[in-house]
């Protein structure tokens, strides 16, 4: 990893991968990675890095960071993993748990909204 935005999507991966463990669910974040990009998901960013995640001292700090749910998927949105979000939604939700994850671009054009519907925003 190099650079603030690798970082901040490598501490977006691990506090997701907590969410994931706490409700022990049946998959794990490179199952996801995987369901949504099938052979080509180790090219995606943040792939190589999932079983490493926890021994990154960087990455361990974002623990101790504030963060939602709203924020890990803000950056994953960013980062270029929209159908990776896609796929979280519809493995959770079959689950039982709906996250709420947004439509893919979703943050990206959050303020574009906003200003269209609120002019004095």
């Amino acid at each position: 990893m190099n650079g603030k935005r690798e970082l901040r999507l490598a501490r977006a991966l691990y506090q997701l991968t907590i969410y994931l463990e706490s409700l022990h669910l049946p998959f794990t974040l490179g199952d996801l990675y995987r369901i949504a990009y099938g052979e080509l998901w180790e090219e995606m960013p943040g792939a190589l890095w999932l079983d490493h995640l926890a021994s990154d001292e960087y990455v361990l700090a974002g623990r101790d960071e504030f963060y939602t749910l709203k924020t890990i998927f803000e950056t994953m949105d960013t980062s270029g993993l929209a159908l990776l979000l896609e796929v979280i939604h519809e493995e959770t939700a079959h689950h039982g748990i709906k996250w709420g994850v947004p439509e893919p671009g979703f943050y990206s054009n959050f303020f574009l909204r906003r200003r269209d519907e609120d002019p004095e925003a």
